[in-house]
């Protein structure tokens, strides 16, 4: 098998994954995009040195992760100005498209490291011991991210709605 088919077999089932992650943790569709395509650049290049295809998506969001240090780095202006509307489905009607929004904006207050860790494990359905190899922690570390992000996110989205009520 080359080096193509390899990557284009084990790409495959983890584009989806890769595509959510990386849009949940930039700030926009561009920045997203760039994410994703350094993701695949990277990943293809070193795919030599994986050493288990079952680590694959773990990998691929290593380098992720990695990628976005570095724009972020590189960009030293964080612009965190973006869009929601196009992360929030037109199919949903006006009450789910407005939780979501909030859900998305509480998120966003979150520390860097627990909002991967929760959007590895809520959204794409890491393990902890997954999420410890990508974010290089132990196991205990990542469920106190989780555990603090969900217990943060419950506060902003309870307060969220305090402030709806008095606005309505």
């Amino acid at each position: 098998m080359t080096k193509q088919e390899r990557f284009n077999l084990l790409f495959e089932p983890c584009k989806m994954p890769l595509k959510r992650f990386a849009y949940s943790i930039s700030y926009g569709s561009q920045q997203a995009e760039e994410i994703i395509a350094d993701t695949m650049f990277f990943a293809y290049q070193n795919i030599d040195n994986l050493s288990s295809d079952k680590a694959f998506l773990s990998y691929l969001f290593t380098i992720a992760r990695r990628v976005k240090s570095k724009i972020i780095k590189a960009n030293s202006e964080n612009n965190h100005n973006f869009d929601l509307d196009e992360f929030v489905s037109k199919e949903l009607n006006p009450e789910e498209r407005c939780d979501t929004i909030l859900l998305y904006e509480a998120i966003a207050k979150l520390k860097e490291e627990q909002k991967e860790a929760l959007i590895l494990n809520e959204f794409s359905g890491l393990t902890a011991k997954e999420i410890s190899k990508i974010q290089n922690t132990t196991v205990y570390n990542v469920k106190i991210r989780i555990f603090r992000a969900k217990k943060l996110l419950k506060k902003l989205l309870s307060d969220s709605e305090i402030q709806n009520e008095k606005v309505g």
